[in-house]
């Protein structure tokens, strides 16, 4: 063997021995306390889940038109009450996901570490086999002391060699690992870019609502029969408005495109669900036909607290979006989207407290694309849901509908009266 070969074997065979007893190790104490950090904001998030839903549930029991001031500044303090519990949720989420992040990052180092440390050893295993190739085993028994130690030399690059290629083998499930942490933690970014935009929206919303309390109180002058009023007048004018929206979707010709199967092709829009009011011809709208304009209700409205998320029910493409509320004397939809999805059918989200998609934009399923909020003309906080047969809905301006009106550019979605679809035959 060549001078100072058997140092070199002697020494990269320890450092391989070392290298894989060292395994992937993270520091214990910074291990620990990453654990803590994301149970402690675990924890956060479920009491905050359950403070929410408590909080969602009462809406089923106030789910009424608020005719006085009182209820109506009411209303308000409760959206913001709720709105910063979901502030608090999403805080706490943030928290919970970085911690996650910094768990990946530190292993994707020390993978890395150790990969560049495992190649070094093997660049030098192969320089050792490499030298002791240009020797005969002839040669090596007579330039050992004893025979003995010939056999242990060639024993010893025979075990050299098996090790190295455990170690390549180690290092090819090193890159495997490494290429998962990896894509883990893009998604985990992702997710937190999603959390930080998401507690932006919300704390705007909380802005929104307050700034709308106090034009309401200013608006009125804390009298309760000048509100009350201005309910009245929005009701007659609303009832106007629904006439003629059901007068000319009558007039509209259906495609006659075959209706899709259900099959749950939808997922839930919000969270938790709580349906307070179905599709078609249901008490409220027997009871109270002037709303709609008859006693039929187009769509399922889930009782919601202003600022939920508001998530498109299926995969699709923004096609339009707009705000009623922007005209005065509009009491419609309030701040809507329309989804067209890929199995032939479009989704209405309305009475929306903030659009967070534009146009054109290509959505996932469950992906946020709004806010629910009490926009419009609404009978409470909730979000109300529409299905359509998309190649029967068009969206149009309201001066196409209305030979009169001061919001003739305000537009909305209108389709032949037989192409409302009940959305619960597409949710699970």
């Amino acid at each position: 063997m060549k001078p100072r070969a058997e140092q070199y074997l002697a020494y990269i065979f320890i450092c391989l021995l070392v290298f894989v007893g060292s395994g992937l190790s993270v520091s214990a104490q910074s291990r620990d306390n990453i654990k803590d950090e994301i149970q402690r904001t675990s924890q956060q998030i479920e009491e905050l889940d359950d403070e929410i839903n408590e909080l969602s549930g009462d809406l089923e029991h106030t789910y009424n038109e608020a005719a006085t001031l009182g209820e109506a500044v009411s209303q308000l303090d409760s959206s913001v009450q709720n709105l910063s519990t979901q502030v608090n949720q999403t805080q706490s989420s943030i928290s919970s996901t970085q911690s996650r992040i910094a768990t990946l990052v530190e292993t994707i180092t020390e993978i890395e570490q150790d990969m560049q440390a495992g190649k070094k050893i093997i660049a030098q295993t192969i320089r050792i086999l490499q030298q002791a190739g240009d020797q005969t085993l002839v040669e090596a028994l007579l330039s050992a002391d004893s025979l003995a130690d010939a056999w242990g030399q060639v024993d010893q690059l025979g075990q050299l060699q098996i090790e190295m290629r455990n170690q390549l083998r180690r290092l090819e499930e090193d890159r495997e690992v490494l290429i998962i942490r990896q894509a883990e933690a893009k998604t985990k970014r992702q997710e937190l870019s999603g959390l930080q935009e998401q507690y932006l929206d919300q704390r705007a919303i909380i802005a929104s609502q307050k700034e709308e309390k106090a034009e309401l109180l200013q608006a009125t002058n804390l009298q309760a029969n000048q509100y009350e009023a201005l309910i009245t007048q929005k009701q007659v004018q609303r009832e106007i408005f629904e006439a003629q929206m059901r007068e000319f979707e009558a007039q509209l010709e259906s495609s006659g495109a075959a209706v899709p199967e259900g099959a749950s092709q939808f997922v839930w829009p919000v969270s938790p669900v709580i349906i307070t009011q179905q599709f078609g011809g249901t008490e409220f709208a027997k009871q109270n036909p002037q709303v709609y304009g008859r006693p039929f209700h187009n769509g399922t409205d889930f009782g919601v607290s202003v600022g939920t998320p508001v998530a498109s029910v299926a995969a699709g493409t923004v096609r339009a979006s707009g705000n009623t509320d922007a005209y005065a004397g509009c009491y419609s939809y309030g701040k809507w989207i329309l989804v067209d999805h890929n199995n032939g059918l479009s989704t209405l989200y309305a009475h929306l407290s903030r659009i967070a998609s534009s146009p054109g934009q290509r959505v996932a399923q469950g992906e946020r694309i709004g806010y629910s909020g009490n926009t419009g003309y609404s009978t409470g906080p909730h979000l109300h849901l529409t299905t359509y047969l998309q190649p029967d809905v068009r969206v149009v301006a309201l001066g196409e509908v209305k030979t009169r009106t001061n919001c003739a550019a305000a537009q909305m979605p209108v389709a032949p009266l037989e192409s409302y679809l009940d959305s619960m035959t597409y949710l699970p």
